[in-house]
């Protein structure tokens, strides 16, 4: 492969593939255009002014290195199809954006001899100004045929990305990794405001109580790691908190099961030389199962 940046088209213009046809222009690389089965937003469309975007119920075939498919996970399977019965010329590689799915889903594709990969920048995106920006301080996860991986891996250093490589089986363990940390938090925000609300706050004032305390935690987590930044009551061994805690969200038995998963988690985090009788007793409540009437539920 020389090292000369491949030219690419890209085939769905959402969050991943807006992003990446805006970091592609930025760095000087090759586009031959985009495609689109929907008109686009026009602040969307804002966002790549001087790409062409064709907009058609089917893909076209389009000459170029590499046909870059992002769309959604669902959807790939379906337009490597619909590529493969279209007439026209066959790219040197195509790859998907899917960071759970392997590049075997471009099976129709791999038939007609195009070495089939995936590329998944492990980043969100919101579909507005900043998405480049974001994706340029990203990891990408690159896996596929060995002609597939090498011209990924160009494509990824010419964006300036730092990749690794991840295996097809390993790849729904990956991408749930990143929905934990991603979208999981997203969840736990929303669990937190929804508490604070019932102890008497509004949404906003919810809100501006839990920023600086996320960011600190944030803070805290780029300078050391999750066991080293942990704090609270499991870290410290307050059983009574623990106990109070659990009893406040009785009347949320998936609150509390939440709250439960991630102790018994944080709880693997304490070293095992600082744990004493408060770190046992802790484990004891959230391993219990809640009671009512005197009763043990499940």
């Amino acid at each position: 492969m020389s090292g000369a940046s491949p030219a690419i088209h890209v085939y769905g213009a959402g969050r991943v593939g807006l992003a990446i046809l805006s970091l592609a222009r930025a760095r000087g690389i090759s586009l031959t255009g985009a495609w689109n089965p929907r008109e686009l937003q026009p602040e969307r469309r804002a966002l790549v002014p001087v790409v062409p975007v064709t907009i058609a119920p089917e893909p076209p075939a389009v000459a170029a290195d590499l046909w870059l498919i992002a769309v959604p996970d669902d959807a790939i399977a379906n337009v490597a199809e619909r590529l493969a019965r279209a007439v026209g010329p066959r790219p040197a590689v195509a790859a998907h954006c899917a960071g759970a799915l392997p590049a075997a889903l471009l099976a129709p594709l791999a038939c007609q001899g195009v070495a089939c990969g995936s590329f998944h920048p492990a980043m969100t995106f919101r579909g507005a100004e900043g998405d480049a920006e974001a994706l340029a301080g990203a990891v990408v996860a690159i896996e596929g045929e060995p002609r597939a991986v090498e011209l990924l891996e160009l494509l990824a250093d010419r964006l300036g990305l730092a990749r690794v490589a991840v295996a097809a089986e390993n790849k729904a363990r990956y991408h749930t990794a990143l929905v934990l940390a991603s979208n999981g938090r997203m969840a736990l925000d929303a669990a937190a405001v929804r508490l604070l609300q019932e102890a008497g706050l509004d949404e906003a004032q919810a809100l501006a109580l839990l920023r600086p305390l996320t960011a600190r935690t944030e803070e805290n987590l780029r300078a050391a790691t999750p066991a080293h930044a942990l704090t609270g009551p499991v870290a410290r061994g307050d059983a009574r908190t623990v106990a109070s805690q659990l009893d406040a969200l009785a009347d949320r038995p998936r609150l509390q099961a939440l709250y439960r998963a991630l102790g018994t988690f944080l709880l693997d985090l304490v070293p095992a030389e600082v744990r004493g009788p408060g770190h046992r007793e802790v484990a004891r409540l959230l391993e219990d199962d809640h009671r009512q009437d005197g009763r043990e539920t499940v």
